[in-house]
């Protein structure tokens, strides 16, 4: 696993995870899956963390 070799620990990236997944539940569209494939799912996940970098952006 190559990011514990740069300095995160197990339980740090963990973490990590564990946050994004909260962030993910927070976008109603990514509540049920309705999505038929794939690539439609992770543009919506996709759509999803970029809609919360820009909201993080404006408020900075």
């Amino acid at each position: 696993m190559p990011l514990v070799k740069r300095g995160l620990s197990r339980l740090q990236l963990a973490l990590v995870i564990e946050r994004s997944n909260a962030w993910m539940e927070r976008c109603k569209s990514l509540v049920k899956n309705f999505e038929r494939t794939l690539p439609h799912a992770t543009a919506k996940l996709n759509l999803c963390f970029i809609r919360l970098m820009l909201k993080r952006l404006a408020q900075a």
